[in-house]
């Protein structure tokens, strides 16, 4: 597949939209937390609950952060559309979906085994998975075949 024929300017103010988006939700996120912080007392142990979801809020918010900022920046390099992993076309749907994808469907599912673990992620209703054997060939050919700096960029931000 090749690169999806697109409008770079519409793309680029999707992800400048978007990276606006994720700055706001992690300051708010750091505000509730310095604010939680401040009227802590003893007895808070009830907040807690509350607190994880902040935390959690944020560190989404900014993983998605650092993957509009790889994209924003293949962009500029004329890289965008590209799979980090495989280097085909991404796909025009799931880049008008989420134009800050990084790699295509089938290099995104190897990346989820990667990130969750084989057979605790979650898949999304749909969405194809890879099986036992095309999990262990892809973590084979991601080991060996991971220089592209792109790849460590968008994976840096990762927990």
């Amino acid at each position: 597949m090749t690169v999806p024929a697109m409008n770079l300017d519409a793309c680029r103010a999707a992800l400048l939209a978007k990276a606006d988006e994720c700055k706001q939700a992690v300051s708010r996120a750091r505000r509730a937390l310095s604010e939680d912080a401040a009227s802590m007392s003893a007895t808070t142990t009830h907040r807690e609950p509350q607190r994880e979801e902040i935390v959690e809020r944020m560190e989404t918010a900014h993983r998605l952060l650092r993957q509009v900022e790889v994209a924003l920046s293949r962009l500029q390099r004329g890289r965008y559309g590209r799979c980090l992993k495989c280097e085909e076309g991404i796909g025009l749907k799931r880049l008008s979906i989420a134009p800050w994808a990084l790699f295509c469907l089938e290099c995104q599912q190897g990346v989820d085994l990667l990130q969750y673990g084989a057979g605790t992620h979650q898949r999304r209703i749909g969405e194809p998975s890879l099986s036992g054997s095309d999990a262990h060939s892809f973590w084979t050919e991601w080991q060996q075949d991971d220089s592209e700096s792109d790849t460590h960029e968008a994976l840096a931000g990762r927990r």
